[in-house]
């Protein structure tokens, strides 16, 4: 199984980056996401520039971590440049002198590191500062690597910083003196004469970043930046849109069912007027299962009845070409019987009626007039026509 990848992020955004895994059997450097290519399967610790964060120690009276972290950064207002509340505030171990190890570091330079590691498609399970994830020292030893351009020191367990070659006296001069110095790499820094004497002898390295181990030290990924709570505001993040795509399923659901049930309803009603048709014109039909089947099973049978006439649906054209040439009626329905055609007609007055058998007998069909009722917008009446007129 491939070992973790410590991927160490520069300073610069344009910058390569570097890595290796836990044994440094294998190594890289290039852009982020070829650092991603290289961590494909494996768990990535990142290490940031320690110039960018400040590691130190803030004595609070309070031993509890969740206290602490409120209770420290106003502790340290004094000691900072910027406000308070744009930095974020990771917390070490607790110390018996009642000391709290902290690393801070502003929150805007935090987001940015991590939104490029997201974009190259990296998602740390750690992010330390560089001082920290060198090699633990000694009890009063400090270990600092010497690279062209800076100096990263571990003055302890959960101490130490990272400067240009000419602020070194300045730096560590502020810190307490240690017994001995283990030097990493051959830059050769220029230290203060006061660290002289317990300067070791230069321990030159092929790979710098193979200095760095993928453990211990502080860990930036706490509080808000932890992964819990960062699954969590991306969780936040969507959960506005999710319960809006859910509504917006709902009601599309609910107008497809109103949907469904209105044509399922016309359905019904087509069906019913469709069967009332069928008997209508069939009446000798008592059962009715499929009006539409049966309807064309009727009339592919009426188109080839080869008997006396020409059937139900020449008879039914012949009509018609009648009542259509200006004759002043309208049909409203008709029956099929044996080879007989009853139609029921609308016209305005009994002469309408005449007329129309009249044309009916001119066609060479048999018409007759079996009744005629007045109604509310004229006469209804009722006309047998057959095969065969004078």
């Amino acid at each position: 199984m491939a070992g973790d990848l410590i991927v160490r992020l520069p300073a610069a955004e344009d910058g390569d980056c570097l890595w290796h895994d836990d044994d440094v059997t294998a190594s890289g450097h290039g852009s982020l996401s070829a650092a991603a290519e290289a961590a494909a399967g494996r768990r990535v610790h990142l290490l940031v520039p320690g110039a960018d964060v400040l590691i130190t120690r803030v004595a609070v009276p309070v031993t509890q971590s969740a206290r602490a972290r409120a209770a420290i950064p106003w502790a340290l207002e004094d000691r900072l440049v910027d406000d308070v509340e744009s930095l974020h505030f990771a917390l070490g171990r607790h110390h018996d002198t009642g000391e709290w190890s902290v690393a801070v570091v502003a929150r805007r330079t935090l987001d940015a590191w991590l939104e490029r590691c997201a974009k190259a498609g990296i998602q740390p399970v750690s992010v330390r500062p560089e001082p920290l994830a060198l090699p633990r020292p000694e009890a009063q030893e400090w270990v600092a690597l010497e690279e062209a351009g800076s100096i990263t020191v571990r003055t302890a367990d959960d101490g130490g910083f990272t400067c240009e070659p000419g602020m070194l006296a300045l730096v560590a001069g502020a810190c307490d003196k240690p017994s001995r110095i283990r030097r990493l790499g051959a830059a050769n820094a220029e230290w203060p004469a006061e660290l002289a004497p317990v300067l070791g002898a230069p321990e030159p390295i092929d790979d710098p970043s193979a200095a760095f181990t993928g453990t211990g030290g502080i860990e930036l990924l706490q509080g808000a930046y932890s992964r819990r709570e960062r699954a969590g505001r991306q969780l936040r993040r969507w959960r506005l849109p999710a319960l809006i795509g859910a509504a917006l399923l709902m009601v599309v659901g609910i107008d497809l069912a109103l949907e469904y049930a209105a044509l399922g309803t016309r359905e019904t009603q087509l069906r019913e007027r469709m069967q009332a048709t069928f008997q209508q014109t069939f009446p000798d039909v008592q059962q009715v299962q499929d009006p539409r089947a049966q309807m064309a099973a009727r009339l592919r049978s009426l188109r080839g009845d080869g008997g006396s006439g020409s059937g139900f649906a020449e008879l039914l054209a012949r009509a018609g070409g009648v009542l259509a040439e200006g004759s002043g009626a309208r049909l409203t329905g008709l029956t099929w019987r044996g080879d007989t055609l009853e139609l029921k007609v609308a016209a305005d007055d009994l002469q309408v009626l005449d007329r129309i058998q009249r044309g009916f007998t001119e066609v060479g069909l048999a018409a007759e007039l079996r009744g005629a009722d007045r109604g509310d917008d004229g006469i209804d009446g009722r006309i047998s026509v057959t095969e065969g007129g004078a």
